[in-house]
């Protein structure tokens, strides 16, 4: 599911009391792939790093914007965050069971 960016349901009044751990944990994911995307204000091009954690997938865009504008998580992934103790699991990326 998307957002607007003007949506005011991607962002929260206040950090989420546990935005560290997020933060850590979206930073310790595997590197999953890497695009390019244009800015919108800027109309440059920037590169994009995918991470992942074996089932959930996010940009480096989603970790700053956690952490500089406290962009709301979905539940269910603040929830699987929390179910592997804040600690992305380890991953073999060149194993197909990984994708199972």
């Amino acid at each position: 599911m998307g957002y607007r960016l003007d949506d005011k349901r991607l962002f929260k009044g206040n950090p989420h009391p546990d935005k560290d751990k997020i933060i850590d944990y979206l930073r310790s994911g595997e590197l999953y792939g890497q695009t390019s995307a244009q800015d919108h204000v800027t109309g440059e091009w920037e590169g994009v790093d995918i991470w992942t954690d074996g089932e959930w997938i996010w940009d480096n865009l989603l970790i700053e914007n956690v952490q500089f504008s406290n962009w709301k998580i979905a539940d269910s992934f603040l929830q699987h965050m929390k179910n592997n103790n804040w600690e992305v699991p380890e991953l073999d990326l060149d194993d197909p069971k990984t994708y199972e």
